[in-house]
């Protein structure tokens, strides 16, 4: 049976334990539930932890002062482990209301990936459920409806990962003179740089990441040194910015880090206030 991604942040995990023990029918409104949440997210956004237990069990508490905001894009990804965990506790059939479940095996087929990129796709939004075939286990499978609107909206990924293939020693060489180009001259991040390599080669930007940082761990003169963890005062200065509606791509641009890093350190900051 496939292995289920752990969850990044702990509150998800532990609504997660919360409603281990209510009744089926309980546990598949909030399933479906959780499962629209995920489609009404924003990446940029942050949202309170209150609100998405009111969307998930319909239960409104109280705001807490110390309740950690949530990066839209890390809640996604815990979202769809939610409703993949919680699929495991159910018994659900290939067709339900009115969709039909196909296997991982026969969506790689028919986009032609690999099961390892559908795995991955899971973390960007692309709902899995635990689905019982005929007599056998249940299996990781997902919904027609669900991968519909996942494709509709990373059709340029989708696209770039069916045309993936190896890269030629020049086309990386190609790839590192090209990053040294615009880190001395643009000054952009690492995340930066992939994406606009990406962008004019026709690759995937994890593509060209991966290209970069294997440069970087043999490289004397790395192009992207390593900056070490966010420090408090940085948590302190992304805090104040994100209270102030700064957004999220302008933080990441800032510091450097993913959403899900700056939102790590900004709980650990909280965290050490308390």
């Amino acid at each position: 049976m496939p292995h289920t991604a752990s969850f990044r942040i702990p509150a998800v995990a532990n609504l997660l334990e919360e409603i281990a023990f209510a009744p089926d029918t309980t546990r598949r409104r909030q399933m479906d539930a959780a499962e629209q949440l995920i489609e009404d997210l924003d990446s940029d956004l942050a949202y309170p932890f209150e609100f998405v237990v009111y969307r998930v069990t319909g239960y409104r508490s109280e705001p807490v002062e110390s309740e950690p905001m949530l990066v839209g894009e890390a809640l996604r990804a815990d979202l769809v482990t939610f409703v993949q965990s919680l699929s495991r506790t159910l018994d659900l059939s290939p067709e339900r209301s009115g969709r039909r479940a196909r296997t991982m095996e026969a969506i790689a087929r028919r986009l032609g990936v690999s099961k390892r990129t559908l795995h991955r796709w899971r973390r960007l939004g692309l709902v899995c459920h635990f689905v019982r075939f005929d007599e056998g286990a249940p299996r990781l499978a997902c919904y027609e409806d669900r991968l519909a609107r996942f494709l509709a909206g990373q059709r340029g990924r989708v696209h770039r990962a069916a045309r993936y293939r190896r890269l030629s020693n020049d086309e990386r060489s190609h790839l590192v003179e090209a990053a040294r180009t615009l880190r001395h001259r643009d000054g952009l991040t690492l995340h930066a740089t992939a994406c606009r390599l990406a962008a004019r080669n026709d690759l995937a930007p994890e593509t060209v990441r991966r290209v970069l940082l294997r440069y970087d761990g043999d490289a004397p003169d790395p192009i992207f040194p390593p900056g070490g963890p966010l420090t408090g005062r940085d948590a302190q200065l992304i805090e104040r910015a994100m209270r102030r509606g700064v957004a999220m791509p302008r933080l990441r641009s800032r510091f450097g880090r993913t959403g899900a890093a700056i939102l790590k350190a900004v709980q650990r900051h909280r965290a050490q206030r308390l």
